[in-house]
């Protein structure tokens, strides 16, 4: 193997390991933002084990892997399942190029520009807007599916904002470094999420090709199997399109998602406000608009697994989550169940459950 091509990014800031063992963000040093952080060696290592980890699987692979004492581990790897096809649309040639990073979700839109950061509310994003900010985290999902397309400053190919735009087929570009910073709020601009580039103003082609392009959801021959064939879930308004795949039903789906992604606000700080019945009926709805398409094959529901760090800036949520150190490890599942902080909470999950059941 060899390196054909290099894209050094700015790094501002890193986690390190504090004096009490906590995780500290400190500053990287100014003479070494530039500089490059993994060794040719190492990449050369990485990218021969993920050649055989796609090799063995006999598809592309999300491949997560971190590197310890000089030895490479590799933590997670899973099929690639969400990668968008054209739709005919083109860029009109001539067009300034404003700023470039990685695509992350092909695809192209057009759109206003709204720059977000954690101190705004997720309102100010409106259907069909162009979402730039740092870099995006779980509770933004309901701003992430109302936007055309999502610029980021930091992340890469598997980062969260990569990942989620996938699966909502939203043109995306992460790594940009300096799209908060060169881009205006209202300006009108251009996602390419195939090359990575944004355009200034509405740069999209309405021509089409001679011939259109067909986008295949699932094989035309599926085997039939003895193990159980099943899907992830986490947004209910994709779910008709997920239950028109050949599967035998739902292997996943996590409520935590429906809090992010349909009811939009922490639950406590709903039972606090006394909107306790208000949020039972809003699992119920989100859990039977999957239950509903597909049946009458199984769904399995696993009960919230809440993060401190992730569902802290989700909307009432600064009140009732603490900071933590290491919150991987920290105030999350059953911890939370039997907890009388969060236990009234997970009642209305089950509440939620029972009601569909019913």
């Amino acid at each position: 193997m060899e390196i054909k091509q290099k894209r050094l990014s700015v790094q501002k800031w890193k986690y390190t390991r504090g004096t009490d063992g906590s995780t500290v963000k400190v500053d990287v040093k100014p003479e070494l933002e530039n500089a490059q952080k993994i060794s040719d060696r190492r990449i050369i290592e990485v990218a021969e084990i993920g050649r055989q980890i796609e090799i063995h699987y006999g598809k592309p692979m999300d491949i997560e892997w971190c590197v310890e004492k000089d030895k490479v581990y590799i933590v997670q790897a899973r099929p690639i399942t969400a990668i968008g096809g054209g739709n005919g649309e083109k860029i009109d040639a001539g067009n300034e190029v404003i700023v470039t990073g990685l695509g992350a979700s092909p695809g192209i839109a057009s759109g206003r520009v709204v720059i977000y950061d954690d101190s705004m509310s997720l309102d100010i994003v409106k259907e069909g807007d162009i979402l730039v900010t740092s870099m995006t985290m779980p509770d933004m999902v309901p701003a992430m599916n109302r936007a055309a397309g999502i610029v980021t400053d930091e992340g890469g190919m598997t980062c969260h904002a990569a990942i989620i735009s996938r699966e909502l087929e939203t043109p995306c570009v992460v790594g940009t470094v300096s799209a908060t910073s060169l881009l205006t709020d209202g300006m009108v601009i251009t996602v390419d999420g195939t090359t990575g580039t944004v355009y200034r103003g509405n740069a999209i082609s309405t021509s089409k090709p001679e011939v259109a392009t067909t986008v295949t959801v699932a094989s035309e021959f599926v085997p039939i199997t003895g193990t159980k064939v099943m899907v992830n879930m986490s947004m209910p308004a994709k779910a008709e399109r997920s239950a028109a795949l050949p599967c035998d039903g739902v292997g996943l789906m996590r409520s935590e998602f429906l809090f992010t992604n349909y009811v939009g606000e922490h639950p406590v700080s709903l039972i606090a406000e006394g909107r306790k019945d208000e949020l039972i009926e809003k699992l119920t709805e989100g859990i039977s608009k999957v239950c509903r398409v597909f049946y009458p094959r199984k769904v399995i529901l696993r009960t919230s697994d809440f993060k401190t760090n992730e569902y802290r800036d989700m909307k009432g949520g600064a009140d009732f989550e603490p900071l933590e150190s290491n919150p991987m490890i920290g105030w999350r599942g059953c911890s939370r169940y039997v907890s009388p902080d969060y236990k009234e909470a997970f009642m209305c999950e089950l509440a939620a459950i029972k009601k569909v059941r019913g």
